[in-house]
């Protein structure tokens, strides 16, 4: 058998976890209905991703991060938290299970010759800027959209996989209905307005909603609980990368995801800006593993189960 079976919650467990976490903050209200609202963060714009060479515009580093790491004697990884299929820790895991997990498993293991030293860091998708910012981590697998705006403020790898922003509904909802009417992404876009669409914050995916439809957008922190606000009929539909999706809908099989997709998006690992070595030796990693069948061997694992073709993948800068 292919891939592996993800636990299932009930919606009933999920909706009051989200709600007790909504008492602490966790879920923002929906943003205003009048009127297109205002991007919260246009570094996020999805639509702007063909940048060109921005590894050359790097500065010089401000460090050997590659030495310090191998003085410290293990890699500090950034993933996201609440994922399936790309970082999720379940009940008697000893370690994050899935594509991001095993991708930095990589980088361990070309660093050390052992993929066990990783420590992990779960990560909010608002909180990653911070943790690159702050040195907490040293790079990021974490659903990380390559965006021009991006740049300025960090660095990526080479692309290692493509998405599609995508939107799923609750079947047997009206909004199901409705939506599922569209006969195009235009037509898609038209059918979300004034409708409450879950989304995380500080992503490509809550900035496209906000800039470019007039969809209600709904912040939460993490994946999961997008999934519990619509098992919950608090919002309409979730927009996400479709590998994110197709993990959500493996929790709850009671929905559908939409097509055609809402924007295509390159993802890279990030890295401090300040840490070009550590960039292209990355790089040299995504190469590498991309040349000897490792790369697609986990994206045949984790994503080959969800994903109908292989995402296309850049292995050409630094290998």
């Amino acid at each position: 058998m292919r891939g592996r079976r993800w636990r299932r919650y009930p919606a009933a467990l999920a909706v009051s976890l989200l709600l007790a976490a909504g008492t602490a903050g966790c879920v923002t209200r929906p943003l205003p209905a009048v009127g297109r609202p205002l991007a919260v963060n246009p570094l996020n714009d999805a639509t702007r991703s063909d940048c060109g060479d921005q590894l050359g515009q790097l500065p010089a580093p401000v460090d050997d991060r590659l030495a310090l790491i191998r003085r410290r004697g293990r890699l500090v990884a950034g993933v996201s938290r609440g994922t399936p299929g790309f970082a999720l820790l379940g009940p008697g895991d000893p370690r994050p299970q899935g594509f991001d997990a095993d991708i930095v498993r990589e980088v361990a293991r070309a660093i050390f010759g052992n993929p066990d030293q990783v420590e992990y860091r779960y990560l909010n998708t608002k909180d990653r800027l911070g943790a690159l910012d702050a040195g907490s981590v040293d790079l990021e697998a974490a659903n990380y959209s390559i965006t021009c705006g991006r740049w300025q403020a960090l660095a990526f790898s080479k692309e290692y996989y493509r998405d599609d922003q995508k939107v799923l509904v609750a079947n047997g909802s009206r909004a199901a209905a409705a939506l599922s009417a569209a006969t195009g992404r235009d037509d898609l876009i038209a059918r979300l307005r004034g409708r409450p669409v879950c989304a995380t914050t500080d992503s490509t995916s809550i900035y496209f909603l906000q800039a470019h439809t007039r969809a209600l957008p709904w912040g939460v922190d993490d994946n999961i609980s997008c999934l519990a606000l619509l098992q919950a009929g608090m919002v309409d539909a979730v927009a996400t990368d479709e590998s994110i999706i197709r993990g959500l809908q493996s929790q709850d099989p009671n929905t559908t995801v939409l097509d055609p997709g809402l924007v295509t998006e390159p993802h890279g690992i990030a890295m401090g800006r300040g840490h070009r070595d550590l960039v292209e030796f990355v790089d040299r990693v995504l190469g590498q593993i991309c040349r000897d069948g490792t790369w697609q061997r986990i994206y045949d694992r984790w994503l080959g189960q969800w994903l109908a073709t292989t995402p296309q993948v850049a292995c050409s800068r630094g290998a």
